[in-house]
């Protein structure tokens, strides 16, 4: 609800009347077991059906925000690839990299490693993230909460990074958080672990 606020204080003019005009069907939940993204969603104000990638669904379809673990996928590979070519915005979390990489095998792929039940600092550089002050003086640095098994996973130049982790990195190999890439008209944006913050860590 917090993060909702915020988004509606700091939303350009123009985003919020593109954002109020869009329809539910606009925005496809496509149901997952181990994200809530439809919650994120609802505290934040974006309006959005629930459902499979079927054609008829793709067809209202603007943006696709697959929950984990993204099984849906892999029965509509070639579907949802030519939808995303052709405009469409397609989110995934965590172990959607399996089908994502499937899909789009030159640029993302699962590094074969599991994270523990765990919360991993963001690196201060990374696109957005600054440091803030906790009560009083004291520098903080946001924390990403990684799921047990998330899968971290690596990308080709071709890929913009959006939020790293050195201490992902040391402990399972990659320091990639969030990413995101071009495809034909549309994109495709993916991070590891889940939309829907489950616990957090003060680092002070």
């Amino acid at each position: 609800e917090i993060a909702g606020a915020i988004l509606r204080e700091n939303i350009a003019d123009t985003e919020r009347e593109r954002l109020e005009a869009m329809k539910p069907e606009n925005v496809l939940v496509v149901p997952g077991t181990y994200d809530r993204i439809g919650s994120v969603l609802d505290a934040v104000g974006v309006p959005y059906v629930e459902g499979k990638p079927t054609k008829a669904a793709l067809k209202e379809a603007q943006v696709m925000i697959v929950n984990c673990p993204g099984d849906a996928l892999s029965r509509r590979k070639d579907q949802v690839r030519d939808w995303v070519a052709s405009g469409g915005r397609l989110w995934t979390t965590d172990w959607a990299v399996v089908p994502l990489q499937e899909m789009f095998p030159n640029y993302i792929r699962w590094n074969g490693k599991a994270t523990k039940d765990e919360c991993i600092r963001l690196d201060k550089d990374s696109r957005g993230v600054d440091e803030i002050t906790v009560s009083g003086p004291v520098p903080e640095r946001p924390v990403w909460w990684l799921e047990g098994s998330s899968y971290p996973f690596k990308v080709s130049r071709d890929v913009e990074v959006m939020l790293t982790s050195k201490e992902l990195k040391r402990l399972y190999g990659s320091s990639l958080v969030a990413v995101q890439w071009d495809y034909g008209q549309g994109k495709v944006k993916h991070i590891i672990s889940h939309l829907y913050l489950q616990r957090t860590e003060l680092r002070s």
